[in-house]
């Protein structure tokens, strides 16, 4: 495990572009790591666009209003 002392490297820079969370732990069980995979996870939504609107959807993606997700709904 990582209380070991293995070294692990990560290039700062992806995770910081891509917008990454990186959250760990130092300790706990299986079954409690278990019971942590099966948390739904909830996103933030900022806007949805229609298919058709594919063209403005992916312009807003560099927005800076921008806060949260983009849903490109297709039904």
């Amino acid at each position: 495990g990582g209380l070991t002392a293995q070294k692990a490297e990560v290039e700062l820079g992806s995770i910081y572009g891509r917008e990454i969370k990186v959250v760990g732990t130092t300790g706990g069980t299986r079954y409690e790591l278990e019971q942590l995979v099966k948390v739904p996870l909830k996103m933030k939504v900022w806007k949805e666009f229609k298919l058709s609107e594919g063209k403005e959807a992916i312009g807003s993606l560099f927005g800076k209003e921008r806060d949260g997700r983009i849903m490109l709904r297709v039904s």
